[in-house]
């Protein structure tokens, strides 16, 4: 079978599941790293990317570092302009390059044909992705994942043909990889892992290419602290690293369930708490986790360095370095590629009986139905602020960023009946938080509830005195208070009441 008929065969099954996304808004972060960041939409100093931690976000108080991510909206943004279509296909096409450079990965280190073709459809519609495919932000996990296989493709070559280009072009990659998002640190390990069991290199050589990894790694950590003054997102987000490294015990089962079963997490990741499950369990698991390991590990030799290069990619997202939050699907997109690495090795042997073929094909089918499946009923999730809000409510009726993102939805399409239902409703849970007054006294005002509007705001000012938005609105009502009762009604398109929008 030629190569091309195979690459498009992977680009028709992502372009087919996830279609419906390019016709899908900005939604959520979207705003803060894109549409609202004056670092790409003015012309930049494009090395400012690597230096200056303004240029990331709209908050300055971001702690990311995504200078890659940056170049590559910039030139999109030439490109399509604002049209979040454009950003969509962009997605869409950078994943089918993903599946397609696994596909090749695959085929080159275990030599089988139809194994590694069904482990890159499954990489196609695996229901992990969606968070990553289907909503720009997550730009980042696919540029980094795009560079580690190029990286890691040229290297493997460079191995074979001993090419200085191939191997000038992996360690640029690398670089990318890692410029792109610090999962790419993951690859450090496994590059430095490659070298020192390689029987084709020289003690020399082995020296030479570590310390050029590293002197890469540590050019990397220099740029990223100049630039944040800090090399961490954050605090331990379990208090100590020793507590976060117990909790994550809960997280390494959800992930690895995760990419065997398909199952997604819920999107509301902010409030996860592990520890729900008391400390005794949680150390059950790591032991339970670490016999697994030692089972795999001593029954099959010839994955060990499979299940190696899975272990070196979880450490970036492991809370080491403290994390913003416990969790997210999109922390798996990079992980997966080495546990596909690490499912073809194990199942190597297997495809290569012919008595098991019918059985293969017929499960493969029936599991490919369900990811599919899976896949298309999350990334629906992604169409807009309000599906992806109310998906967050869904799955933690509690949940704020849920709220806030159904209503900006709400008022920027005018929805102003429902915002007052959510509105009324949250506040009674949550009194302290400012902006549900914003828009609920805004919504009260363009459904002409002038005097619920007033009570709403009062009731804002008692809690934040200080709040130039609800000063506004109530010296607004106050001055208004005849017009509200007399028999001209405020119309909503007056501009003095437009300027007032949260």
């Amino acid at each position: 079978m030629r190569p091309v008929f195979i690459y498009s065969l992977f680009v028709l099954i992502v372009f087919t599941v996830y279609y419906p996304c390019l016709n899908y808004d900005f939604v959520w972060d979207d705003h803060d790293y894109l549409v609202n960041n004056k670092s790409i939409l003015e012309t930049p100093n494009l090395l400012s990317y690597f230096t200056d931690a303004q240029t990331f976000s709209q908050s300055l108080d971001a702690k990311i570092y995504r200078p890659i991510r940056n170049i590559c909206y910039w030139l999109e943004y030439q490109f399509w302009g604002m049209n979040s279509s454009g950003f969509h296909f962009d997605s869409l096409l950078i994943h089918s390059v993903n599946c397609i450079l696994l596909y090749v990965l695959c085929r080159q280190l275990f030599s089988h044909l139809l194994l590694s073709i069904l482990l890159a459809i499954l990489f196609c519609v695996h229901p992990i992705n969606p968070e990553v495919v289907c909503w720009i932000k997550s730009r980042d996990d696919l540029l980094c994942s795009l560079f580690a296989l190029t990286s890691l493709l040229s290297y493997f070559k460079y191995v074979k043909n001993k090419n200085l280009l191939l191997y000038m072009m992996s360690i640029s990659c690398f670089a990318l990889c890692l410029f792109s998002k610090e999962a790419g640190a993951g690859l450090l390990f496994v590059f430095i892992y490659l070298i020192l069991k390689s029987d084709q290199l020289e003690s020399k050589q082995k020296i030479g290419q570590s310390l050029c990894l590293i002197v890469v790694s540590l050019l990397y950590l220099f740029m990223r602290t100049g630039a944040l003054n800090s090399l961490n997102q954050g605090r331990y987000i379990g208090g100590t690293f020793w507590n976060t490294q117990l909790g994550m015990a809960k997280i390494y089962l959800q992930y690895l369930s995760q990419l065997l079963i398909g199952l997604p997490q819920r999107v509301n990741y902010m409030g996860y708490d592990p520890f729900t499950c008391g400390i005794p369990c949680l150390v059950l698991m790591w032991i339970g986790l670490s016999l697994s390991f030692i089972g795999l590990w001593s029954r099959f030799k010839t994955s060990r360095v499979y299940l190696i290069f899975l272990v070196f990619s979880f450490l970036p997202v492991s809370n080491i370095m403290p994390m913003m939050q416990w969790q997210a699907d999109r922390f798996l997109y990079f992980p997966m590629l080495f546990y596909f690495l690490l499912t073809a090795s194990l199942l190597k042997n297997i495809f290569s009986q012919k008595k098991y073929f019918r059985f293969i094909l017929i499960f493969f089918s029936f599991y490919l139905g369900f990811l599919t499946w899976s896949a298309v009923q999350r990334h629906s999730i992604w169409k807009n602020n309000k599906t992806l809000g109310l998906s967050m409510l869904e799955s933690n009726p509690y949940s704020y960023h849920g709220l806030a993102l159904v209503l900006e939805y709400n008022q920027k399409h005018k929805d102003f009946s429902e915002n007052i239902a959510l509105g009324s409703q949250f506040l009674e849970r949550f009194p302290n938080e400012e902006i549900i007054y914003h828009y609920l006294a805004y919504a009260y005002i363009n459904t002409k509830e002038y005097e619920k509007a007033k009570r709403v705001t009062e009731k804002g000012l008692k809690w934040f005195p200080d709040s130039t938005l609800l000063k506004r609105f109530h010296a607004f009502l106050v001055n208004q208070e005849k017009r509200f009762l007399g028999s001209t009604p405020l119309n909503s398109s007056d501009s003095s009441l437009n300027s007032l929008s949260p």
